[in-house]
């Protein structure tokens, strides 16, 4: 087992270096692109088609890898700092790179399109700060589960004492296993609400993949949308559908849940 945790925690560390070099090369690609725009006699202007897709791979693969690194059991193996260094570089890069390149086409066709990726910036902002005080409002308010340990520790001392009057000792099994289940999803609450959600890096990553949506989504519409009298008609109905079948889920869920409660 300590073998193969070994291994995970290698690979997990060399994948965030591998990271790291992938988002330093876009890095410089994001750069040599912006000398171009700038008129800096510092790379051939012929070379802007293959600076622009070494960037786009080397920011795609950075994103894939920091997925894994982030949704995957190998989150546990990164320090917390790696984590955060990850992901507010690629948000840096990726949020860059539009920016970068409509300025480039702002000076002839696309205004438009500089347009978008500062939106793109400000939703970014936007949706940080909302994730942000979201769990930290959630935080503070799961500190209170300190008072069900204590209420745990209580059980445990009680029980202690119990064992040195009871004779049959059998008679406590129940209780002593009901104690130890509390103990085991008290510390899984903690572990699931406090540590792993109360966590930057995945603020950073889930806002720059909602900011890369809207990016996204706005660059097509603008640019492949011919009838939108069609995509309103369209998106209306999706909308609609949307909403009903996420509500009929969340009823669905609740009533499990208040089942299980029950």
């Amino acid at each position: 087992m300590s073998r193969v945790i070994r291994y995970t925690s290698g690979l997990a560390n060399l994948l965030a270096i591998i990271t790291i070099v992938i988002e330093v090369i876009s890095g410089v690609a994001i750069f040599m692109l912006y000398t171009i725009v700038e008129g800096i006699q510092f790379i051939l202007p012929a070379y802007w088609d293959a600076l622009v897709k070494t960037m786009a791979v080397t920011l795609a693969v950075s994103f894939i890898i920091s997925l894994l690194l982030l949704y995957t059991p190998l989150y546990e193996f990164l320090p917390y700092v790696t984590k955060v260094a990850l992901s507010s570089l690629l948000a840096i890069l990726t949020l860059l790179a539009p920016v970068v390149v409509g300025l480039y086409y702002s000076s002839s066709q696309g205004v438009i399109y500089l347009q978008f990726a500062f939106l793109a910036i400000v939703i970014f902002l936007a949706e940080t700060i909302i994730f942000y005080i979201i769990y930290a409002i959630r935080g503070r308010k799961m500190l209170y589960v300190t008072r069900h340990r204590k209420s745990l520790e209580d059980i445990s001392d009680g029980l202690r004492r119990i064992a040195k009057t009871v004779k049959d000792k059998k008679d406590l099994d129940p209780i002593v296993e009901a104690s130890n289940r509390a103990f085991r999803s008290w510390e899984l609450i903690i572990k699931h609400e406090l540590i792993e959600r109360w966590d930057l890096s995945r603020i950073i990553f889930q806002s720059l993949f909602i900011a890369l949506a809207f990016y996204v989504a706005a660059i097509g519409i603008v640019s492949l949308v011919v009838d939108y009298g069609y995509l309103i008609a369209t998106s209306v109905i999706i909308l609609f559908i949307f909403i009903i079948v996420l509500s009929l889920i969340d009823m669905i869920q609740s009533e499990r849940l208040r089942a299980i409660i029950k």
